[in-house]
């Protein structure tokens, strides 16, 4: 392996006290990558091409095929410093390392235990969270003590509220019963999709540096299997397909039942009241 990150947690333990009680320092890490500077590859350069292009039968191919393994690894570290050391500080050690060995050291992020703040985007989403929340419990009370009637009017505010409802959204979710207008074959293509985007993104967020073997990383790129990893970005164009069928498909459905005629402003804001909601709480989950 490449990589030595250390105690991350241990390190951010540390603190010296002083005689009054206060905090002298405490303990700070830092993340390092480095690399030996490597000569401009030629054009078209791939690892997997050289490492298949002849047999590594010697000792220096071997460490010429292993040297430049370095156009994409980086030997990555990380050290504990006291917190009166500034990532400016750290940044300026690097550079004075890096003209001395003729090492490409970069030090990109340090990080000290600090205590949580709240910010907006946190007051926002937990917000957005409990009217969801408290929405979805009234829904539910509402449908519980009012079961819905064949001929019942479900507008009003008791009809927005029952969208909500636990109870009918669960029966829904759960029912195995479909309708004859809708797209079934949709469902194994979307559930093969998700599939396909997890395996790849599996890969992609995957440290290759603290592989014990990442020499053998270029090999895996011309074996057929990890090929459907190497293609995952074809399901994301799946979604697109996916996504203009159904628009496609639902406009044309209205426009059958009104005759031929629909408000495409009132369709682009329903489609987008229903969207936007879901989306701000996901990006709002992802700053905690």
């Amino acid at each position: 392996t490449v990589s030595d990150f250390g105690a991350f947690d241990q390190c951010l333990e540390i603190e010296l006290p002083k005689r009054n009680g206060d905090i002298e320092f405490r303990g700070k890490y830092c993340a390092i990558e480095a690399a030996p500077i490597m000569p401009k590859p030629f054009r078209n350069f791939s690892l997997a091409k050289l490492v298949h292009a002849g047999p590594l039968d010697t000792v220096g191919k071997e460490v010429e095929i292993g040297g430049m393994a370095f156009y994409y690894l980086k030997f990555r570290l990380g050290i504990c410093v006291p917190s009166t050391c500034s990532l400016q500080d750290m940044q300026a050690v690097a550079k004075r390392i890096s003209d001395i060995s003729r090492t490409e050291v970069r030090i990109p992020q340090c990080y000290v235990k600090e205590s949580s703040q709240w910010k907006t985007i946190h007051i926002v989403t937990l917000c957005m969270l409990s009217a969801l929340l408290l929405a979805c419990f009234v829904g539910s009370v509402i449908e519980y003590k009012y079961p819905k009637s064949p001929n019942e009017n479900q507008g009003g505010i008791k009809g927005v509220l029952k969208c909500f409802s636990l109870i009918s959204n669960y029966n829904r979710l759960m029912s195995s019963s479909k309708g004859s207008d809708e797209l079934k074959a949709l469902h194994g293509i979307k559930g093969i999709s998700i599939l396909w985007v997890v395996l790849g993104h599996t890969y992609v967020w995957t440290n290759f540096t603290l592989l014990r073997r990442p020499d053998i990383i270029p090999n895996w790129f011309n074996s057929i299997d990890f090929g459907l990893i190497l293609n995952t970005w074809h399901a994301v164009e799946t979604f697109f397909f996916m996504s203009g069928l159904l628009t496609s498909y639902t406009v044309l459905k209205i426009m059958i039942k009104t005759k031929g005629r629909i408000s495409v402003p009132i369709y682009i804001l329903r489609r987008y009241i229903r969207l936007t909601p879901p989306l701000l709480i996901t990006v709002g989950l992802l700053f905690f």
